[in-house]
């Protein structure tokens, strides 16, 4: 026993110190580089886009944090009046390595051989009017360069992309920034720490001068953001169980008694385990813990006051028999008094009636005590936590008797219980005018002497709460993702070594799966009126000058986008798919421009405008809000997507890892190329969900997609149509379905992968095969302006079709049109020149006595 008190104290010191480290707030600019458009990359302007006027001696200073992505582009750039450049940035030699370099105007400089990542460090650039050279400090590294300017007396300077005249560039490193400081000798006269903004502005220390950002990205909003790193769909299920385990950062996720999933937060890797024997003491609401001591899970269940234990050695419960009753403490609170390795649990809800309950169970001996609580509402989904022997226990919902049919209410109080003595002291109540419930748990900060508590405010708001006073105050935006569950189960949990707060949804049906969603947020949390609210006043000018100034920036940028690309597009085939960089092309070969009419669509029955993933025609994907989001799948996340999605339609079991990464990442090794995948699976799964109900699902290392009804993707339901079609040709509802399918065209016309010819050419096979077949049956015959749909059709999948101009030309002729007729015909004739070396060898009679001789045949 002495010994267990002895870790446990050991424990507790850590966890303090842990907590006092993470009050440092990661601050600065994340600079959006090669994963977005050029369009959508980060730029900052200084000093309000104005010169900086030259000193006798002047410096420029920054920390820089280099992540782990495509290592070139720009730092900065130092541009002086007299049209003279500095820049720092990273460049690749011939055998593609990377390196720092500084460029001073034609002239290229290595710094070093080498990249730090991951490290924040310090850059200095001095400079004086008048003198030859330029003095670089990059880290540990100090260097002078020639510098011969002439004639300057001011400077501007800007980081990650440039706009100003005759520098333009949208090559940008993969860099954040913070501190940004410029000296006149020893004198202080601008710093920008990057750290409170206000959305595009963030203002200098010294003078109030703004820097403007152009598609930021904060560091500090990760303290007041949560962002969604992981979902797991669980299929019919009771009540999933779910644990942390705070010091090895792992999610223990138990959807029913064969199995467990661990969820390995730094890698991002699930693992599952299966159960030998034994079962789970609780099967409803959670009652899930991780033992740290003794490396178990344990569950425990208060209606029947048992225990089972889940050795992962023997991968078995220790208990015999399943629980087969349900709870009558849904929604209870519970917490791990560390001091004595207790459990203890309060409230719920069970049966119509609330509880007060508090159960007190000794680990060590499992010994169970549960009195009664007459001080404390009765209540369900309240928060608690315990701290050196107090129980502290916030807010839920009851009633005064117990009963819930005697006047519910909610309660936001704060009471504690003395664990040895029973003792119970009341701090505060206080009202609400929005009703919101806590979760299950609190996470108390030794640092502030306050509770942080997840509650259901815009479904996922912390707030922090303190014994000293009764106010309550909001510490993060909310998640405001919709919620569908009949049973809704959520709670926080502080991880020491990430530095994060982790909120955990579980959301059940009563008929359907369940969905356990999870979101991480740096800690601590730093309010949204403390990232805005001090800057708002600093503005010399009024906020509507201030947003024309970045918005104007931004219209700049994507001008300059627009005429770039048609400047660099004109008559170009587009690059294949690649790491590089993607983009749709628009146009078909300049040198044909055929006159055939576009298809005369029929009645819509399909809805591409929102929670859509569209490939036939081009790749496009609509959210729920009807948001274009393509430009947020990369190359990788977009082939990755496009993987599962085909080999879903053509294999049982989809497309297994080995593929994947022999795909998307041949060049690396087997462990760099999971861990790449891992993650970009996770990236996709969270871009989906924006979508609509669409799961990635994994069976034994071999992934496939499912839509679900509200998610519409027109290559699936395309080959439904068909191979409906080929089973009953003779359902005209089906066939006018299939027509308006077919019209959207071929699939990824635009994108270019050796993987994807394969599916492209069985695509169009089958939809000229469904077309002709349909155009010289019977029934279709007989309707002319269906035929002549069908032939344009056609058209879309293959333009050199000679059954489809003669059905067109032949069509077009006889009902009056005969030079309509010739220009189809005129044109075929062009575009069959211009594809294949050689005239067409059939005259406009020919073709159209030879599509009489097809129609007689059939």
């Amino acid at each position: 026993m002495t010994i267990m008190k002895a870790i446990l104290t050991v424990l507790i010191t850590i966890l303090t110190v842990s907590f006092s480290q993470a009050n440092d707030v990661n601050y600065g600019l994340y600079f959006k580089s090669y994963a977005d458009f050029g369009k959508d990359r980060t730029s900052l302007v200084v000093n309000n886009g104005r010169e900086l006027k030259l000193q006798n001696e002047t410096s420029v200073s920054f920390d820089v944090f280099i992540r782990k992505e495509l290592e070139f582009g720009y730092i900065l750039h130092i541009i002086s009046d007299s049209g003279d450049k500095i820049a720092l940035n990273f460049s690749a030699d011939s055998k593609n390595s990377r390196y720092p370099s500084l460029i001073i105007n034609e002239n290229f400089y290595p710094v070093t051989n080498k990249i730090t990542f991951e490290k924040w460090f310090p850059v200095s650039l001095r400079f004086s009017a008048g003198k030859d050279s330029l003095h670089l400090s990059y880290d540990d590294i100090k260097k002078s360069y020639p510098l011969n300017f002439k004639d300057w007396s001011a400077f501007k300077v800007v980081f990650g992309i440039c706009l100003f005249q005759g520098f333009e560039t949208f090559e940008t490193a993969a860099v954040n920034i913070r501190d940004v400081r410029i000296y006149n000798r020893e004198t202080l006269i601008r710093h920008w720490p990057l750290k409170e903004h206000n959305n595009s502005l963030c203002y200098d220390l010294v003078n109030h001068i703004p820097a403007l950002a152009v598609n930021p990205q904060w560091l500090i909003d990760s303290h007041a953001n949560w962002k969604k790193i992981y979902a797991w769909e669980f299929g019919q299920s009771n009540n999933p169980q779910y644990a942390f385990d705070g010091r090895r950062d792992i999610f223990y996720l138990v959807p029913d008694e064969k199995t467990i999933i661990a969820h390995h937060l730094v890698s991002g890797k699930d693992s599952t385990i299966q159960v030998k024997g034994g079962y789970p003491a609780s099967i409803s609401t959670n009652g899930l813990v991780y033992d740290h001591l003794n490396d178990e899970l344990l569950s425990y269940n208060l209606d029947e006051k048992t225990i089972s234990r889940f050795s992962f050695k023997r991968c078995e419960w220790s208990k015999a028999t399943p629980c087969k009753e349900e709870t009558r403490f849904w929604h209870h609170t519970m917490s791990i008094n560390e001091a004595d390795s207790s459990l203890v649990a309060f409230g719920g809800y069970g049966y119509y009636h609330y509880k007060n309950d508090l159960f007190t169970v000794k680990l060590n001996g499992e010994t169970w005590e549960r009195n009664q609580l007459l001080t404390l509402m009765p209540r369900y989904s309240a928060a608690s936590v315990v701290v050196d022997n107090q129980l502290y226990i916030f807010g839920g919902r009851g009633s005064e008797t117990g009963k819930q049919e005697v006047n519910p209410q909610h309660k936001y109080d704060l009471y504690s219980v003395d664990l040895r003595s029973g003792e119970t002291t009341f701090f505060w109540e206080t009202q609400s005018d929005a009703l919101y419930l806590p979760c299950g748990n609190m996470i108390y900060n030794p640092s502030d002497s306050c509770f942080y508590v997840l509650t259901n405010i815009e479904n996922g708001t912390l707030i922090r709460i303190t014994t000293r006073h009764s106010s309550i105050e909001k510490v993060s935006r909310g998640i405001n993702q919709p919620i569908r569950a009949d049973f809704l189960f959520y709670n926080v949990f502080f991880s020491p070594g990430q530095q994060k707060l982790y909120a955990l949804f579980c959301s059940n049906l009563k008929q359907g799966p369940s969905l356990l969603s999870l979101y991480e947020m740096n800690f601590p949390p730093v309010t949204p009126s403390e990232i805005q609210g001090s800057i708002i006043q600093k503005s010399h000018l009024p906020g509507s000058v201030m947003v024309g100034i970045t918005a104007g920036l931004a219209l700049g940028i994507a001008a300059y986008c627009f005429f770039a690309s048609r400047r660099k597009k004109a008559g170009k085939r587009q690059p294949a798919i690649g790491v590089q960089g993607e983009k749709e092309a628009t146009a078909r070969h300049p040198e044909i421009v055929p006159d055939r009419e576009t298809p005369a669509e029929p009645a819509k029955t399909f809805d591409r405008t929102k929670q859509c993933i569209s490939l036939l025609g081009g790749f496009n994907v609509m959210d729920r809000e009807g948001n274009n989001i393509t430009s947020n799948f990369t190359p990788i996340l977009k082939n990755l997507l496009l993987l599962i999605l085909l080999y879903s339609e053509i294999e049982e079991k989809g497309i297994n890892n080995k593929k994947i990464d022999s795909l998307l990442w041949s060049g690396k090794e087997d462990k760099a190329a999971r861990n790449n995948r891992n993650v970009s699976l996770t990236r996709l799964k969270l871009l989906l969900e924006n979508v609509g109900n669409i799961s990635l699902l994994n069976n034994n290392g071999f992934w496939k997609i499912s839509f679900g009804e509200d998610v519409f993707c027109d290559y699936h339901t395309t080959l439904l149509y068909i191979k409906r079609h080929k089973k009953d040709d003779t359902d005209q509802t089906n066939l006018l379905k299939l027509l308006e399918l077919l019209m959207y065209g071929q699939l990824l016309p635009y994108t270019q992968a050796d993987w994807l010819d394969r599916f492209k050419s069985n695509y169009s096979s089958d939809a000229i095969d469904v077309l002709y077949n349909l155009l010289l049956s019977k029934n279709i015959v007989k309707d002319e302006k269906l035929s002549l749909q069908i032939a344009d059709t056609i058209f879309l999948f293959d333009s050199l079709n000679e059954e489809a101009l003669g059905i067109k030309c032949s069509i077009l002729y006889n009902s009056g049109k005969k030079g309509l007729a010739k220009s189809t015909y005129d044109s075929f004739v062009k575009e069959y020149k211009a594809m294949l070396g050689d005239d067409y060898r059939y005259s406009l009679p020919k073709v159209m006595e030879a599509v009489q001789t097809l129609k007689i045949r059939s």
